[in-house]
């Protein structure tokens, strides 16, 4: 299954560079005492681990966001509408009566494309001043290492 971008090569190539060398980004999370975290929903882009460039976004999904040095070697790369109607637009992850599952077979999908996360640029070209907000998911190796994470995926 192909995955298309709607950003030139040159862009992809420099974001990539970045997530190739560990990127700081932050994850906002309601944490438990036992460590394990409770995503917002199953992931719109594929199930995974989410993060953000933007300090606020996090603090949406968590009262205390920290940063991660996230790396990646070779992530699917989009502006936000790019990534949704690809998909979203193929899994319905948004609206499926199993939307679980249907981030499961999103991020399955673009493992088996060679993609081991996705990049989602959303330019906020009306704030003061203009600037591009970035979401980061990275997929899991092994899904059982995922679950015990995340703690939101039934066996």
């Amino acid at each position: 299954m192909d995955f298309i971008s709607d950003l030139s090569d040159a862009t992809r190539s420099r974001i990539r560079a970045k997530l190739q060398s560990g990127m700081r980004l932050w994850r906002g999370t309601n944490e438990y005492a036992n460590g394990s975290h409770k995503p917002a929903d199953p992931g719109d882009h594929g199930a995974g681990t989410y993060y953000t460039t933007s300090f606020y976004r996090a603090r949406c999904h968590g009262r205390q966001p920290k940063q991660h040095v996230v790396t990646l070697n070779n992530p699917f790369i989009a502006t936000d509408k790019c990534a949704y109607d690809q998909i979203e637009g193929r899994f319905d992850t948004l609206h499926a009566a199993d939307r679980e599952l249907a981030s499961r077979r999103a991020t399955w999908a673009m493992q088996a494309a060679g993609y081991d996360g996705v990049v989602s640029i959303n330019e906020r070209k009306w704030t003061k001043p203009p600037h591009s907000e970035w979401e980061v998911v990275v997929f899991p190796v092994t899904w059982s290492d995922w679950r015990e994470k995340n703690d939101c995926i039934s066996a």
